[in-house]
């Protein structure tokens, strides 16, 4: 019985000690999203399609964008938008001082940001604008 109980504590111990902090992957995934969001974007271009596969168009002039971490936009490349949401950790949402607003699916893959509309318009053949940090 004595051995019994020895195993067990040893047991119960192991169990303890190879646990690790339970952290919230959602929670995780948007401090990382949002870290890296914020700061300065430049317009590298545009991916197009005239209904057939999408393309890249470079731009032509530097646009810029800064996220703040209080969640106002500023920069040139969204003239009518001044504030952003981050609805979940794929949607943002641009908006202005007036009722103009957009929504937009966005990734950032290591420098680069990409953003396509999904509200009040949207690119039916599929379009995006291209940031790099």
């Amino acid at each position: 019985m004595k051995n019994l109980i020895a195993l067990f504590i040893i047991a119960v111990a192991v169990q303890l000690c190879s646990c690790k902090k339970n952290e919230n992957l959602v929670t995780t995934h948007m401090k990382k999203v949002n870290v890296s969001l914020y700061g300065d974007w430049k317009l590298a271009g545009n991916y197009i399609s005239s209904g057939g596969p999408q393309y890249f168009v470079p731009a032509t002039n530097a646009t810029k964008t800064t996220f703040n971490i209080d969640g106002s936009l500023t920069g040139t490349s969204f003239p009518n938008f001044n504030h952003y949401t981050l609805i979940d950790s794929v949607t943002i949402k641009l908006t202005g001082t007036g009722a103009d607003y957009g929504t937009f699916l966005y990734k950032i893959n290591e420098d680069t940001l990409r953003m396509s509309p999904i509200a009040p318009s949207i690119c039916i053949e599929g379009c995006s604008i291209v940031f790099v940090k």
